[in-house]
């Protein structure tokens, strides 16, 4: 893995009327227009309680993901980093950043944590269902 460097990246919200049309975006995206307003920084996007970022494969989200867990942590904040197609096949094993000891302490704490979630492969994620089975049926600790 190389060095991760900051880019200093924009997110542009879609809202919920917002029509997708792939040639549309992929033009504006060439040409440095998103087509969406109000672009957020890292900064924003954390004071929100659930955030899906989205993206093609490659653009670089599982490593915004990971600097942003990193921050979080150095700042002594309690953030978590999962694998999506580890978490439910074994919860101990799904934490790229963090522990199991981190989150059991964390749960008998009055205090914010941050969770993100990421996928090394969208492929391994078989079916749609998945993501729900995922997020639904887990029972992490016994």
């Amino acid at each position: 893995m190389g060095k991760y460097i900051d880019l200093n990246r924009s997110f542009a919200p879609i809202p919920k009327d917002h029509e997708f049309n792939e040639e549309e975006q992929e033009l504006a995206f060439s040409f440095g227009f998103s087509g969406l307003s109000e672009k957020q920084k890292w900064n924003q996007l954390l004071q929100l309680h659930r955030v899906v970022i989205l993206a093609e494969a490659g653009a670089g989200k599982t490593e915004e993901i990971r600097a942003a867990t990193e921050r979080l942590r150095n700042e002594g904040k309690k953030a978590f980093f999962f694998r999506l197609e580890h978490l439910c096949l074994n919860f101990n094993a799904s934490f790229e950043i963090g522990t199991e000891a981190e989150f059991t302490q964390w749960l008998s704490l009055n205090e914010s944590a941050w969770f993100f979630l990421d996928s090394v492969d969208e492929a391994r994620l078989v079916a749609p269902k998945n993501f729900e089975a995922a997020i639904r049926n887990c029972q992490p600790l016994k």
